[in-house]
């Protein structure tokens, strides 16, 4: 059953696996992108501090669905609703190709706990701050919360989800993340991974939350799986 480990989580707690304490600098908040990008630019190497991501995981293992590569055969046209002309499907040769979200599933309370967990995240750098991680749990962090984020605005606008494109201002640019004192937007997270991993690969851990985009994992990345994992969606998106 998709939804036999998926349960509501009203607190949750992010483990850090730290010894001694951190306090956090008080700065003001960058006005331009390149003043983001340098104020997350800085780590600490062999840092033993980790976040977990164990509810994360908890989700995207029960509603994460791996459906294989296409088999180039389109889908069937659906029958538009009683007094509509909506058709909620997907005639394309890719419809069955790339992980997928099971969003028709999710109910009110499976979104409060997506909800909740986005916001701990957004929170967790209060206690460890960024700079204290190593720059593989930088990495993990700023993948797993803009996935968070992306998957959690899809959950909520199903099944009616406008064009991206046309969505832009809303979706992309909206500043309504707050890590370490910072607005950020989805573009922010984008450009902060882009600048500070010098590496193609990091594209391919950005869930779009569309078809034709890379692939959304069934698992959370982590500081130790966080290359393995893009190496793997990098191969499923190359081969698409």
């Amino acid at each position: 059953m998709v939804f036999q480990n998926f349960k509501i989580i009203y607190f949750i707690p992010i483990i850090l696996l730290t010894f001694g304490f951190f306090s956090i600098a008080k700065a003001e908040i960058p006005e331009t992108s390149s003043e983001i990008i340098k104020y997350f630019s800085y780590y600490t190497e062999g840092s033993n501090i980790k976040y977990t991501y164990k509810d994360w995981s908890t989700i995207l293992a029960s509603t994460v669905m791996r459906v294989g590569p296409s088999n180039r055969f389109k889908g069937r046209k659906a029958a538009p609703r009683t007094s509509s002309r909506i058709r909620l499907s997907n005639p394309k040769p890719s419809w069955l190709e790339g992980n997928r979200v099971v969003y028709d599933k999710l109910n009110e309370e499976h979104i409060t706990s997506v909800n909740y967990y986005r916001m701990a995240l957004e929170s967790t750098p209060n206690v460890a701050p960024l700079a204290s991680l190593s720059k593989n749990e930088q990495l993990a962090y700023w993948l797993n919360l803009y996935n968070v984020t992306v998957y959690s605005k899809m959950a909520q606008e199903y099944p009616l989800v406008k064009t991206i494109s046309l969505w832009k201002k809303k979706f992309w640019d909206e500043k309504g993340l707050f890590v370490e004192a910072k607005n950020l937007s989805l573009n922010d997270i984008q450009n902060i991974v882009i600048a500070n991993w010098d590496s193609p690969l990091v594209i391919y851990g950005l869930y779009q939350g569309s078809v034709g985009g890379p692939n959304i994992q069934n698992a959370a990345f982590t500081g130790e799986n966080v290359w393995e994992k893009l190496n793997g969606s990098a191969k499923d998106f190359v081969n698409s």
